[in-house]
């Protein structure tokens, strides 16, 4: 059998560099909202760039807590309480950063625009990636193998 871990492997600096593409479309983002004129505003490049590492902090830090504590309002309002979370994360980077104001519609344009560009961006840097599917399904195997391997020949013994 193939090893997909050593065939698919990416490099440290592969995950870095996808990382700052996703940080500069980020920024294009803010810059792009902001350019529309909804109620976000935004001084220079220099402060998107900024807000837009600060949401992604904060996206990191707060995210899986929040959306723990938030499933029932998530699942009941079908996603578009992700979008309000995601609009309130956005709204407390605005706060640690002078130069960026946010308000009216742009509480809820902005999120819709972050994760049209992050999805439109993960797409296209994972158009030819097949390590994630090889993991799952490797991950997969080892889980049946691990729970249901026994109880099937548990199970035919009986007969």
């Amino acid at each position: 059998m193939e090893d997909y871990d050593q065939k698919y492997y990416k490099s440290r600096f592969y995950w870095l560099w996808r990382t700052i593409i996703l940080w500069i479309g980020s920024s294009l983002g803010f810059m792009l909202v902001a350019y529309l004129s909804v109620g976000l505003s935004v001084d220079s490049w220099e402060t998107a760039f900024i807000v837009a590492g600060i949401v992604g902090i904060l996206n990191a830090l707060l995210w899986p807590l929040l959306s723990r504590i938030l499933l029932p309002f998530m699942v009941f309002t079908v996603g578009i309480g992700a979008l309000l979370l995601n609009g309130l994360l956005i709204w407390l980077a605005t706060n640690f950063i002078t130069g960026v104001t946010i308000d009216g519609p742009a509480l809820i344009i902005t999120p819709i625009a972050m994760a049209a560009i992050s999805t439109l961006l993960n797409g296209v840097m994972t158009i030819d990636d097949d390590a994630t599917w090889y993991r799952g399904i490797r991950d997969k195997v080892k889980k049946l193998t691990k729970i249901q391997l026994p109880k099937l020949l548990e199970w035919s013994s009986w007969r």
